[in-house]
């Protein structure tokens, strides 16, 4: 079995470097497709964009299976679907509620739904939950403390996924509205990552921050097609702070509680086998000194 000695030593450190690395190892794959096709087709259309988004980042997936093989199930392999779903389920009411801020804040706005907003929403779907949450989620979840890594994880893998957020200033997004926008992403952050630990399938999570995508791009006036921010802060925009800080709440009390940890271990368990064999490797250790006893 390989070994992993920096990630081992340094699990923090090493699984936001993983996280990265399946970012860059994705945006080869999404430029590489777009240069072949743009050699030998031409232009690229949206719906070619968002194919070769999908195949960057199932690349991105298949690279990290492919790094800790034989450890490593897949993140679309086990765990429990159904629940993955269900747990999706408050961000119904979040949807509600922020539209009905956004209506008398007068903020609230029907854009339709074009390619672009579907394909920077698939985008941050399958980039994003392939990056913050398997990336970093599922790598320190490799630590044989599993249970001591659980909220760790969660909490650690939303901060860097809400300083992400950061970087829309550099595309003209508004100040203000940019560090509102790194609090509710990093409080949202929380609620994907509680998800993906407990059901230990990161799809539902792809589906949910899709889908949430379409709906905050396609509904908000201050929001552009490409998902920046232009407008400034209003009441609307502490509703949805609110809104997202008690999703963050409600995951980590009812999603990542102690009485579901037991259940969170045995499906990580299942999804990493370091644990089976290194007991097989110990067992195989006593064995072999008991030989070696018997002999003298």
């Amino acid at each position: 079995m390989r070994k992993h000695k920096f990630i081992d030593k340094h699990p923090v450190v090493g699984s936001i470097l993983m996280g990265l690395l399946l970012l860059f190892v994705s945006s080869i794959i999404m430029n590489l497709c777009a240069m072949i096709h743009t050699r030998v087709l031409g232009n690229i259309s949206e719906l070619f964009n968002i194919l070769y988004t999908v195949i960057g980042a199932l690349a991105g997936f298949a690279f990290y299976k492919l790094w800790f093989t034989p450890e490593f199930k897949g993140a679309f392999s086990g765990g429990n679907l159904k629940k993955g779903f269900i747990y999706c389920s408050p961000f119904i009411i979040y949807w509600i509620i922020t539209a009905i801020a956004m209506l008398i804040d007068h903020k609230f706005e029907l854009k339709g739904l074009p390619l672009t907003t579907i394909r920077v929403s698939i985008t941050a779907g399958f980039i994003e939950e392939m990056t913050f949450r398997h990336g970093i989620v599922s790598t320190m979840l490799r630590n044989q403390n599993r249970k001591e890594w659980i909220l760790k994880a969660s909490i650690i893998s939303s901060i860097v996924f809400g300083l992400s957020h950061a970087f829309n200033i550099f595309a003209g997004a508004n100040p203000l509205s940019t560090l509102l926008q790194v609090v509710t992403a990093g409080c949202l952050g929380v609620f994907f990552s509680a998800i993906y630990i407990s059901c230990g399938n990161i799809l539902p999570g792809i589906i949910l921050h899709a889908v949430h995508d379409i709906y905050a791009i396609s509904t908000t006036a201050s929001v552009s097609e490409s998902g920046v921010i232009t407008g400034g802060l209003s009441f609307s925009d502490i509703i949805d702070l609110i809104c997202c800080i008690a999703l963050a709440i409600y995951a980590i009390k009812y999603y990542l509680s102690l009485n579901n940890q037991d259940e969170i271990i045995k499906i990580w368990d299942q999804k990493w086998i370091i644990k089976q064999e290194e007991t097989k490797d110990l067992r195989s250790d006593i064995d072999n000194h008991n030989l070696e006893v018997q002999d003298d």
